[in-house]
């Protein structure tokens, strides 16, 4: 497991229980693949947002979170 500074690790651990709950709006193909990856993905990222602007770093990153997920789960429409 990271080390992180005091006051860090909470935060974090959290953000990443809450990332493994999105994941499961994720296709089910790219959890079984990536599922672990992603998380860890998530965790040095939110870590490192964290570390460079508090909550409100880690609220930017979470805006981007929101945004991947919403391209990533929308239904497959046709294009006319």
């Amino acid at each position: 497991m990271d080390v992180m500074p005091d006051g860090f690790a909470g935060p974090i651990r959290r953000a990443a229980a809450c990332y493994r709950v999105l994941l499961g709006l994720y296709p089910s193909g790219l959890r079984a693949a990536y599922g672990e990856l992603l998380v860890q993905a998530f965790r040095d990222r939110a870590r490192d947002a964290f570390y460079a602007g508090g909550s409100l770093g880690l609220a930017g990153f979470w805006l981007a979170i929101f945004s991947d997920l919403a391209r990533q789960c929308r239904p497959n429409t046709p294009r006319h």
